[in-house]
């Protein structure tokens, strides 16, 4: 008996994301973990090291409110998120991502890049 596989892919259309904001980069990769998606006072902050490739080489979490064991789950979630979005751009070789998630329906993102 001989059988043929035939592979269907669903049609999956991701939203554009500019490759110089990482905000939206990581925001695109970031899934909050079910039992961490009623934390509406959630605010993670980390500083982003890139090499020259953009690719995060060094991910200090700086901030972490508030500090349970929910929303640490949270911020695994949040670094690998941030090692698999990359390359980004960043001209200074870092920055800083601040993500919140409030009583907003959606969730912010913003960043920082330092000086240089």
């Amino acid at each position: 008996m001989k059988f043929s596989a035939i592979l269907l892919a669903p049609l999956l259309t991701l939203p554009a994301v500019a490759a110089d904001d990482p905000g939206r980069q990581v925001l695109a990769c970031f899934a909050i973990p079910p039992q961490a998606a009623n934390l509406n006072d959630l605010q993670i902050e980390a500083t982003v090291s890139v090499d020259a490739l953009g690719r995060a080489s060094n991910i200090e979490v700086t901030t972490l409110v508030p500090n349970t064991e929910i929303s640490k789950a949270a911020v695994e979630a949040f670094v690998r998120a941030v090692k698999r979005c990359g390359p980004y751009q960043a001209p200074g070789g870092s920055f800083v991502v601040h993500f919140s998630l409030d009583d907003e329906p959606d969730p912010a993102v913003t960043v920082t890049m330092p000086a240089h």
